[in-house]
């Protein structure tokens, strides 16, 4: 979705419900500037382990 949307640097893209947050992590590594809005804690559980891994899923 991303790249369909051409999202690169100067972009700001921002999640909502971004669970563990794969999209913020890849529109960052497009150069885009991103946030993550998650309010469930279950689905966020995983955004620690995959913080843990350098932002690899």
């Amino acid at each position: 979705m991303l790249e369909m949307a051409a999202v690169g640097p100067g972009d700001y893209v921002m999640d909502l419900g971004s669970a563990d947050g794969h999209t913020v992590i890849a529109a960052a590594r497009l150069g885009a500037r991103a946030v993550g809005v998650e309010l469930d804690p279950q689905a966020r559980g995983g955004l620690q382990t995959i913080r843990e891994r350098g932002g690899r899923g």
